[in-house]
């Protein structure tokens, strides 16, 4: 991808595809390419883009989502289909609604790479003030 096409990304890897191929591409009806927020129904049939940060995965996705669409569509076809996996009865982890605290905690935590660089600069900027 151009430098000049770098305002065209909003999506990420969606957007990224789409500049790639965009001379190659085969539209087709909107039915078969939805979103959850777009709330499709029957769900056979399409592909649903689970779209945003917070998944059927998460325990954050039932507070996050309380309309019973979410719960009684969306989260039971994702369990539906992952019970006909090695994954069968897994089930987001959320012992006394302390799950999605858990989530926001680990995502925020810093990784050992960031931890390192930030120690690198720290120490750069100690060792040029001697």
């Amino acid at each position: 991808i151009s430098v000049e096409r770098f305002d065209d990304l909003d999506a990420s890897d969606q957007d990224a595809l789409n500049i790639v191929l965009e001379d190659r591409i085969l539209l087709v009806d909107e039915l078969w390419n939805t979103s959850q927020y777009e709330k499709p129904s029957p769900l056979t049939g399409r592909i649903v883009h689970l779209i945003g940060t917070v998944k059927p995965w998460h325990a954050r996705y039932k507070y996050k989502f309380r309309e019973a669409y979410y719960k009684d569509v969306i989260f039971k076809a994702f369990t539906d289909v992952l019970d006909r996996t090695e994954f069968h009865d897994w089930r987001p982890w959320d012992l006394a609604g302390l799950g999605k605290y858990a989530e926001v905690f680990t995502q925020n935590m810093p990784t050992t790479d960031m931890m390192v660089g930030k120690l690198r600069r720290v120490a750069a900027k100690a060792l040029s003030r001697k």
